[in-house]
């Protein structure tokens, strides 16, 4: 997302994208230009939303969280 690189995936697991060439190749080939240019807008503009500062944000309060739970054990 973050590249402005559409992306083909599987909504279910990574296995029949890997297993199903055709469908992959076929899926590349519908993903026309418009799409494409839609596609890689919405990706820009939900990378954006990721920041390193928000991941270690977010992070601190899990580890917060679990410092909370070990001394309520204790």
């Amino acid at each position: 997302m973050a590249c402005g690189t559409p992306v083909i995936g599987s909504n279910t697991s990574s296995l029949p994208e890997v297993a199903d060439v055709r469908a992959l190749a076929r899926a590349m080939v519908l993903v026309g230009k418009h799409l494409r240019a839609e596609l890689r807008a919405k990706g820009l503009e939900r990378a954006r939303q990721f920041t390193w500062e928000g991941a270690a944000q977010k992070t601190l309060m899990v580890y917060r969280r679990l410092g909370r739970t070990q001394h309520e054990s204790e």
